[in-house]
């Protein structure tokens, strides 16, 4: 769209000599600056589409009390190599593993380390 109506403001204005060359090239960089854009934007929607299909598993747990706890189990999950990342949300006693592509984790190896914690496994969620 900008370089649509630079267009059309070049049309309407046109000036001899170095001004003109000063557009064209002004023009050219914008149009290549917006492909650049648009890429940019293709790329990031892409990199949501590839999040959505992660593989995730979500553990609901009770007993989780105090930051210790939730630095813990942090510390705990990330120590076994098919996790590439955990989030513990304290308020709503919730573990999130970010499991490594073609990876997983049964709920039998998991239920150990949540009471090792001293944490009380509920049930996984997803």
């Amino acid at each position: 769209m900008v370089g649509h109506n630079l267009i059309l403001w070049l049309d309407i204005n046109l000036i001899k000599g170095e001004k003109v060359k000063k557009v064209i090239i002004l023009l050219s960089a914008l149009f290549f600056s917006s492909i650049s854009y648009g890429e940019t934007i293709k790329s990031m929607s892409s990199d949501k589409k590839i999040e959505s299909v992660k593989n995730i598993k979500k553990i609901k747990v009770h007993g989780m009390a105090c930051p210790l706890c939730q630095s813990k189990a942090e510390k705990k999950f990330k120590e076994i190599p098919s996790v590439n990342g955990v989030d513990v949300d304290m308020e709503k006693m919730l573990i999130t593993l970010n499991l490594k592509k073609g990876t997983d984790l049964s709920t039998e190896k998991i239920k150990p380390i949540v009471t090792s914690l001293g944490l009380t496994f509920v049930k996984v969620v997803k």
